[in-house]
């Protein structure tokens, strides 16, 4: 897990995140950059404006958070413990 999560971190760190090419991930991919850029202040949500400005992201705006509180559909993967 520990060589997966460097992985992530050194392609962050160099910019090599890559999405597939579908219109649908290609509206999420600014706020996923946003997400995941090393300089803080550059980062989604973490300065300024805080969670208020991820909510009001065009990605995020429709979003109902209630919802995500009361899953509707089992996850694909169950863990068991």
């Amino acid at each position: 897990m520990r060589i997966f999560i460097d992985a992530a971190i050194t392609r962050i760190a160099e910019k090599l995140i890559t999405f597939p090419q579908s219109p649908v991930f290609y509206s999420a991919q600014v706020p996923i950059r946003s997400f995941c850029t090393i300089r803080r202040s550059r980062r989604l949500g973490n300065m300024s404006g805080g969670v208020s400005r991820v909510k009001l992201h065009p990605v995020f705006c429709n979003t109902n958070r209630n919802d995500l509180a009361k899953p509707r559909h089992k996850g694909p993967i169950i863990l068991v413990i």
